[in-house]
């Protein structure tokens, strides 16, 4: 019995032994884990540090396009607007010219037609008479 207790206790101790060997094992198995666990996190917040430097120069560089574009834009309108009323007032210039032609002519008929159809007033020694109603008429034009 004592034998049989010897030999169950020696195999008890080496499936003891067994035990801690794997135990040491999967310690081992376990820091290793950890280690490359530690890696990856440092190398995915590296990644995600790079990742995000990149994202937010690219996003000044976006802003800056949006700018230029908008100060672009403003300084077309602007031109645009410039040229407008450049283009408004000679339009508008044109149009008093013509108006201003349009009434001369007008004046210029009826001065023409007056004197197409006027008397001329002599005097005795063959003077020409001036008439007042003429002349008058010519004021008031």
């Amino acid at each position: 019995i004592l034998k049989d207790l010897e030999l169950q206790l020696k195999k008890g101790i080496d499936n003891v032994e067994a035990q801690k060997e794997e135990i040491k094992k999967i310690e081992s198995h376990q820091v290793e884990l950890r280690v490359r666990s530690s890696k990856e996190i440092k190398e995915h917040e590296t990644f995600k540090t790079s990742f995000e430097e990149a994202l937010k120069a690219q996003k000044m560089r976006f802003d800056e396009q949006i700018q230029l574009l908008e100060q672009t834009k403003t300084a077309q309108i602007e031109t645009l607007n410039t040229e407008l009323c450049t283009s408004r007032e000679a339009e508008n210039f044109k149009l008093e010219v013509i108006k201003r032609g349009v009434s001369i002519i007008s004046k210029t008929e009826k001065m023409e037609s007056y004197l197409r159809n006027a008397e001329v007033h002599l005097n005795e020694e063959g003077e020409e008479i001036e008439d007042q109603y003429y002349l008058k008429s010519l004021k008031s034009w």
